[in-house]
């Protein structure tokens, strides 16, 4: 059974006609998905403030991005 990870790079080319932007909406919206996730864990552990976990996961999926786009992604 699949899991919901890859749920809006498979959606978004289907309501998107330029490739480039569908690509760059389904980085923003995992980003987003990456500072709730990481501010849940934040909360989970106890970490004060909650929001800089979410900051430092999306920072580090945002590095993820920058580097697969200047590989030619």
């Amino acid at each position: 059974m699949p899991d919901g990870t890859h749920f809006t790079a498979r959606v978004e080319p289907i309501f998107m006609v330029d490739v480039g932007t569908a690509l760059r909406a389904s980085n923003a919206i995992a980003l987003a998905l990456l500072f709730i996730v990481g501010t849940g864990l934040g909360k989970h552990m106890k970490w004060t403030p909650y929001w800089v976990t979410g900051l430092c996961v999306s920072l580090f999926g945002a590095l993820l991005v920058a580097i697969a786009i200047a590989l030619g992604g």
